[in-house]
């Protein structure tokens, strides 16, 4: 060791040794060396980059950190005041390089103005924890990890749900953990080189000397931290300002938005649209006048006696994959959904687009129950965790006003996208979870939809006098397909991919067929009028370059929308004006239940079948117009007066009206 000297620029010292031992001086090593094992566990991975010499940098990297770990280095306190300088300037810039870096995207590819402000929104959260902590080094140090945890995460949920990160994602933390053990993680070189990166930088920051923070210093530089953040904030993130400098707004891609804007400032930028806003042109008066014209209708005689039992099942990532895929991608040794595919006496059934891929079950059901079209709302919202704070009409309300008994039913636990809160504000009277079903004979990690239809039936066996509306959101297929389970045999093999996890799928989705067809077997049987509503709320999240080999062909927008369009049926054990709508979208399914239930329309469902006319189909990335063309929901698409049409009424009847 080095003895101490005011001319020497640094001394080392072996951080193990007893002497000035940190708290920290333990972990460190332990970290290098788990990081060292990861590395070489991932290995193959970062060979397969030919493009960059992964390897070299990552072992380079680790280096670094190694050394960092086992020895002290003590900086001479100028030289400590010069590298908080750099670091201070260097950090921001380094967060977001590797940030980019992690989410596949680079920021040399982003223009001067767009990396610009994303270093100030970096700075901002430096700034932020150097108003939390008091402290220079606490707030590189805090800086450094929540961005590697944004940054990560971010990446993940990418390749989960196939969008990133957005403000109100917050909500549906809750939800997200419940379900995040059930599938599987796995890093790319990209992600390595990110976490080796940041934790190299942390260690650096650790060998700067501890400053003690007097109370009136900190709160000196809390107030002034804050005080600086909100100013900006307000000044710019609310107004047209960051447009003005470039940002592009676009809501309805949100992947495409982080590769214009970048990871960090794209999510800042979506802050503000966190809050509901009025559209274009909206008048309150006129869209009173136009409300006027519709009759809240009473129900006839003959409807309240024939009143039936109308059973609506949202399955859990439900879609005719085969169908929809590229021709001749894949060969399956059966049909996955045989009894849906030929249901056809009886039954209203088209292709249904829905404003989710892959994840966010309560966007569809949100649509399905209220009738909205998710268009409307901040790209990524949940309506049931953001805006639905009051009673709003829904189906259940609607058949509740008819004299119905409502209840929402779900094989999962209650508190998910919080449903438990929702529910009653819809108008169900009661909700069964996880935690109040009966049946529930496991199909790998949830309850099997034939388990879950048997409580279906049940309650309808014990409905008592009042008809009876009920509204399921199965389980059985949820993501976190891995190929092989012990409790389930795959009854579909595919044999063009080669992929366990998509026979998995394919299989779960024979299950689902097949139990539904039981039921409606054990209710075609009953004498009583019933009426079933059946739909996929998405399609399911699988890998990537899975899905690259079943579109191998088809252009970006033709491959979106039909990854966002899944089958519907409306069917009654009576006779019913059966036919095949084509394209329709969510928000119109329950209008398609009342039809066959023969009862009456209120006025927003009575606007929407006049809507139908004019938009026969909308969605978070597609619309179909009056002519059955398919058309992207871009910056054009707010120019369109139907859409313009249906944006205002569904702000007024839901937001507005009094």
């Amino acid at each position: 060791m080095l003895q101490k000297n005011e001319k020497i620029i640094l001394s080392l010292q072996w951080r193990l040794q007893k002497k000035s031992r940190k708290w920290y001086d333990w972990i460190m090593p332990v970290i290098a060396i788990v990081l060292w094992g990861l590395t070489f566990f991932n290995i193959d991975m970062l060979k397969a980059n030919e493009q960059m010499n992964d390897i070299t940098i990552a072992f380079c990297i680790l280096i670094g950190i190694t050394v960092l770990a086992f020895v002290r280095i003590k900086f001479h306190s100028i030289i400590e005041r010069i590298l908080k300088v750099i670091l201070f300037i260097g950090i921001p810039f380094l967060c977001m390089y590797l940030i980019e870096f992690c989410n596949d995207n680079t920021v040399f590819g982003l223009s001067q103005a767009i990396i610009w402000m994303n270093y100030g929104c970096y700075m901002a959260v430096l700034v932020l924890f150097f108003g939390l902590t008091g402290r220079v080094k606490g707030a590189y140090i805090g800086t450094l990890l929540f961005c590697a945890i944004y940054g990560l995460a971010n990446k993940f949920i990418l390749l989960f749900r196939g969008t990133p990160i957005v403000p109100w994602d917050l909500y549906s933390l809750r939800t997200a953990v419940s379900v995040a053990g059930n599938y599987e993680y796995s890093i790319d070189g990209a992600m390595l080189i990110t976490i080796l990166a940041f934790v190299l930088a942390i260690f650096f920051v650790l060998q700067f000397s501890h400053v003690r923070v007097t109370k009136k210093r900190y709160g000196i530089s809390f107030a002034t931290s804050m005080i600086a953040l909100v100013v900006t904030y307000v000044a710019l993130v609310p107004t047209e300002q960051l447009e003005l400098w470039g940002v592009s707004r676009n809501l309805w891609k949100q992947e495409n938005a982080i590769q214009e804007n970048g990871v960090w400032l794209n999510f800042v930028d979506n802050t503000k649209d966190i809050a509901l806003k009025k559209p274009e042109g909206y008048n309150k008066k006129e869209q009173e006048e136009i409300f006027d014209q519709y009759e809240t209708k009473e129900l006839t005689k003959k409807q309240k006696k024939n009143r039936p039992t109308i059973i609506a099942i949202m399955d859990e990532s439900f879609c005719d994959m085969t169908s929809w895929v590229e021709e001749g991608t894949m060969e399956v040794n059966k049909e996955p959904i045989p009894f849906t595919t030929s249901w056809k006496k009886n039954v209203i059934r088209g292709d249904m687009l829905v404003p989710v891929f892959g994840a966010g079950t309560a966007t569809t059901e949100f649509e399905f129950l209220t009738g909205q079209s998710q268009a409307f709302y901040p790209s990524g919202s949940v309506a049931y965790q953001q805006f639905i704070h009051d009673e709003t009409q829904s189906l259940a309300s609607i058949l509740k006003s008819y004299g119905y008994k409502t209840l929402a039913m779900h094989p999962y636990y209650g508190n998910g996208w919080s449903r438990e809160k929702v529910y009653p504000l819809l108008g169900f009277d009661d909700f069964l979870s996880i935690e109040d079903l009966k049946h529930q004979e496991m199909i790998r990690y949830y309850c099997s939809d034939a388990s879950n239809y048997e409580n279906i039936i049940e309650e309808y066996e014990n409905r008592g006098d009042d008809p009876l509306f009920i509204f399921n959101v199965t389980m059985q297929n949820h993501g976190g397909y891995v190929g092989d389970m012990t409790n389930f045999t795959h009854t579909i093999k595919e044999k063009k991919l080669g992929e366990g996890i998509v026979d998995e799928y394919l299989s779960l989705t024979y299950e689902s067929d097949q139990a539904l067809k039981d039921l409606v077997k054990y209710f075609s049987k009953q004498e009583d009028p019933v009426v079933i509503c059946f739909f996929g709320d998405h399609w399911p999240k699988i890998q990537t370059s899975i899905y690259d080999r079943m579109f191998p062909d088809v252009d970006e927008f033709e491959r979106t929308v039909r990854q966002h369009t899944v089958p519907f049926y409306v069917w009654a054990n009576y006779d019913i004006d059966a036919r095949d709508v084509g394209y329709t979208s969510t928000n119109y399914i329950s209008g398609f239940v009342l039809e066959a239930a023969n009862l009456p329309l209120d006025p927003w469902h009575q606007f929407l079948e006049e809507m139908q006319e004019k938009l026969p189909a909308i969605s978070t990335v597609a619309y179909v117009d009056e002519d059955q063309e398919i058309h992207s929901m871009d910056e054009e698409s707010e120019e369109n007066e139907a859409i313009l049409e249906l944006e205002r009424a569904q702000y007024y009847y839901f937001q507005d009206r009094k």
